[in-house]
């Protein structure tokens, strides 16, 4: 019940490269248990300055109150493996997954019952939908920035 001390409960400083499928980002998404944003400090040359290792924390903070940030990822993970990992992924690529995910189109679902799993597992068909020129205006003028 400590999830707002993940800094203190994960090694951040020695992170592993993973490579994984889309359900496995929309089940951490949908059964998150840390969904921590990563803010960013637009500006290098701010960002540089609060390395200064003569400032004190409280000047460090009053530099990232005032700058420019942005939404730059998250971190994230879910219940099933919050004792394990805790995983960093960029907003480009979740802008990606939403709009891959935005444009899947289900045509058909079909329940088989898995023994192992004791529940039902669905199995799904369907193609890609269009999406709309106003929604890929919006989605340009997000990746613009």
């Amino acid at each position: 019940m400590n999830n707002h001390r993940f800094d203190e409960n994960y090694d951040l400083e020695n992170p592993t490269i993973e490579k994984r499928e889309l359900r496995f980002f929309i089940n951490q998404f949908v059964h998150s248990y840390i969904f921590s944003p990563i803010v960013s400090v637009v500006d290098k040359d701010i960002e540089a300055r609060m390395d200064d290792d003569s400032l004190t924390e409280d000047e460090i903070i009053e530099i990232y109150d005032n700058a420019d940030k942005e939404l730059s990822g998250v971190l994230f993970n879910s219940d099933s493996n919050k004792n394990d990992s805790l995983f960093e992924i960029q907003i480009g690529t979740i802008r990606k997954l939403f709009k891959k995910v935005g444009k899947c189109n289900v045509t058909r679902i079909e329940m088989k019952y898995d023994e192992r799993k004791g529940d039902y597992k669905s199995v799904r068909f369907g193609g890609e939908q269009k999406i709309s020129e106003e929604t890929e205006e919006l989605i340009k003028k997000m990746e613009e920035k």
